[in-house]
């Protein structure tokens, strides 16, 4: 709180276009609090860092975007603030200068400097920080572990989200319907997303309109490339065991799916077959779709494993 500030909001702020990097180094080093004599001493190692010696008396306003960036990292690091302000531009430039740049901000962690970092970034946070905290709507939602502040960023975000394409209406046809298609939380409640690990509630209802005997529910839950992930069904029985149905009654299909599935968008299609004679009687394309968030897999799924690569010694030579 009582030292000297270094902001890093945005960049380039405080840049003259019309003057040279060198000259805007000398200008900024003075802004930051560095005296003349420290800002001069400081140059080279500001130009260095920015790889941009052979730049150095080229006006600003000739400077692409990308110098300009460097530039403005190298001058906030240089400056040797106690306190660092950095707003969504940790990593910037090419990527052997974000290598520089994330080994810059190891250190001066390791210096006990205070970084304030504002970040849309979970990855990040859970990288580089210490202590998160999550503000919504200008209040404080949760403080502590970044890992645990990460996972409830996502999961508001994803809550608030839906397809910007209008949900598909839910169909019938003229033997059945279906009422309503949700993921479900442990408590009920409808979910727009799933944490990676915690088990997927898929819950549909439908109402039989004429008399049906034999009847199966099968969905297929697929990525959003359309690969089928996994198919599941149910035969449709009365509590006695009878598989006759009738008119007004409804069909209740719950599945509690384990989710090692990697981040990203889900669908599950639904069809209401005729088990002997395979007569599909309600088809429903994308009939609900929720995200699964967290976990690191690639590909589709993350498979329980272990794994191990051993050398074994060769002959002689």
């Amino acid at each position: 709180m009582a030292g000297r500030m270094a902001p890093f909001i945005e960049l380039g702020v405080g840049f003259n276009p019309e003057l040279t990097a060198r000259e805007n180094i000398l200008l900024n080093g003075v802004m930051m609090g560095l005296t003349p004599a420290e800002t001069r001493a400081r140059l080279d190692s500001v130009l260095d860092f920015a790889e941009l010696h052979e730049f150095a008396d080229l006006r600003l306003k000739n400077y692409s975007s990308g110098m300009m960036v460097r530039l403005a990292f190298s001058m906030m690091l240089q400056a040797d603030a106690d306190i660092l302000l950095i707003d969504e531009v940790l990593a910037v430039g090419d990527a052997a200068f974000q290598q520089k740049c994330a080994d810059s901000f190891h250190r001066m962690k390791a210096e006990g400097k205070t970084i304030a970092l504002v970040t849309h970034e979970m990855s990040t946070v859970e990288t580089y920080c210490h202590r998160a905290m999550l503000i919504d709507d200008g209040r404080i939602q949760h403080l502590g572990d970044p890992a645990e502040v990460g996972r409830r960023y996502i999961k508001l975000n994803f809550e608030r989200e839906r397809v910007a394409a209008e949900a598909p209406a839910l169909d019938s046809s003229d033997r059945v319907r279906i009422l309503d298609a949700r993921i479900e939380g442990p408590g009920g409640e409808r979910l727009e997303a799933v944490e990676h690990g915690t088990k997927i509630g898929l819950r549909l209802d439908f109402e039989v309109t004429s008399e049906l005997s034999d009847i199966n529910v099968v969905c297929v839950l697929a990525n959003a490339d359309g690969v089928g992930v996994f198919q599941f069904g149910a035969e449709a029985k009365a509590a006695s065991g009878s598989r006759d149905l009738h008119p007004g009654e409804r069909i209740r299909f719950r599945a509690d799916l384990e989710n090692p599935l990697a981040p990203g968008r889900y669908f599950v299609h639904c069809g209401v077959n005729h088990s002997p004679t395979r007569t599909v009687l309600l088809h429903l394309h994308n009939c609900v779709d929720f995200v699964v968030f967290g976990g690191n897999a690639g590909g589709v799924v993350e498979l329980p494993h272990e794994v191990t690569a051993e050398v074994e010694s060769g002959g002689p030579g």
